[in-house]
């Protein structure tokens, strides 16, 4: 046998539910969290290119030199 046996409560079924009545809430969110990864994209380039990876400064929003 491989691994650990699982639990029968963490074997329920989860519902996901939306968060959020507004869906432009919801959209504004989404937005954040594609924002942020193209920011990474865009430093992970820049490491690419012979800078260096500042996952600090990516998180405080802040785009490569």
């Amino acid at each position: 046998m491989c691994g650990a046996p699982v639990e029968p409560a963490l074997r329920r079924v989860v519902k996901i539910k939306p968060w959020g009545k507004h869906p432009a809430h919801v959209q504004h969110t989404v937005e954040m969290v594609r924002e942020a990864f193209r920011r990474l994209l865009r430093w992970i380039h820049f490491r690419n290119s012979g800078g260096y990876l500042d996952l600090i400064a990516c998180a405080d929003g802040d785009e490569p030199p």
